[in-house]
């Protein structure tokens, strides 16, 4: 009996090294999904996220182009318009993330037509190795990530002719820790859609076996990150989501500071539009002024 007992301590700890190993070889593969388009297609032959986006190419700090939708509500920026810079997730491009416009784009006017300024401009952007995005997906790590965003916030700020701190920063699931990351460098408000505590954290949820923490290279701590922030946060999450589980998203707004608003998504997954009630929510938040007492 303890010669068969012994055996099985050996296969399963056999197991766990291989797995672990299997894991840390391929951790990036795990982590991210991009999905890659022709950068080299002329402006007018690419794929836009929505038909009145404006296509815009932007270097990355160490010279990668990157690409970007410039979508807003008016015809032009001014100081009344509230920038919003969106980091998706870590699957697909920009063009299947159009479920967070929650505006209707506009085309500027043309010459001679009445102009009426934008209330809202958002810059949806891809990482390097997504959509249009240059690079290869060798290149993706959770510090190419943020440098990606930082450049992104860099060129949509300066497009606006505003301070990289006036950008709001929203985020789905894996971009939500990138919007946590960036916003330790100031932003007016936060809003996160699915968004976990940690990659570890969730890593060890759907893989119980493998001592998740040790193993895992992109971290993305968001929990640890949020209890520094003092700013206006809007969180939404879905009580059947099985990507980031329900009390994940809990556990990273329990950790955050007040003000904060929580908003619970009965019988939503993962991947959700903004219906009607949601879009109310989310506007109320952004012209809400937070500062009076």
């Amino acid at each position: 009996m303890k010669r068969w007992l012994k055996w099985l301590v050996l296969v399963f700890l056999a197991t766990e090294l291989l797995l672990a190993g299997v894991f840390c070889c391929l951790e990036e593969r795990f982590v991210y999904y991009p999905s890659k388009l022709d950068p080299s297609l002329p402006v007018e032959e690419q794929v836009l996220m929505h038909p009145a986006a404006q296509p815009f190419f932007f270097p990355s700090e160490d010279g990668r182009q990157l690409h970007g939708n410039l979508l807003q509500s008016g015809d032009f920026i001014d100081e009344t318009t509230l920038p919003i810079l969106f980091c998706h997730g870590n699957g697909g491009w920009i063009g299947v993330n159009r479920e967070w416009i929650f505006f209707e784009p506009k085309k500027p006017a043309a010459e001679g037509k009445p102009k009426v300024p934008s209330r809202y401009a958002m810059f949806f952007f891809d990482y390097r190795a997504y959509g249009y995005s240059e690079g290869d997906r060798s290149e993706l790590c959770e510090e190419k990530v943020y440098a990606d965003a930082r450049a992104a916030r860099k060129f949509f700020a300066e497009l606006c002719g505003k301070s990289e701190k006036e950008v709001i920063l929203m985020g789905h699931s894996l971009g939500g820790g990138v919007a946590v990351e960036l916003a330790q460098e100031g932003t007016p408000k936060l809003i996160l859609f699915s968004t976990f505590d940690s990659v570890p954290s969730v890593a060890q949820h759907h893989c119980p076996v493998l001592p998740m923490a040790w193993l895992t290279r992109n971290q993305f701590h968001s929990a640890a990150k949020i209890r520094t922030l003092h700013v206006p946060l809007l969180q939404f999450h879905g009580t059947y989501d099985w990507t980031v589980p329900y009390d994940h998203g809990q556990r990273l707004f329990q950790n955050a500071n007040e003000p904060k608003v929580w908003v619970e998504l009965p019988r939503f997954g993962h991947q959700y539009g903004l219906g009607s009630f949601w879009l109310e929510i989310l506007d109320d938040f952004l012209q809400k002024d937070f500062t009076e007492n």
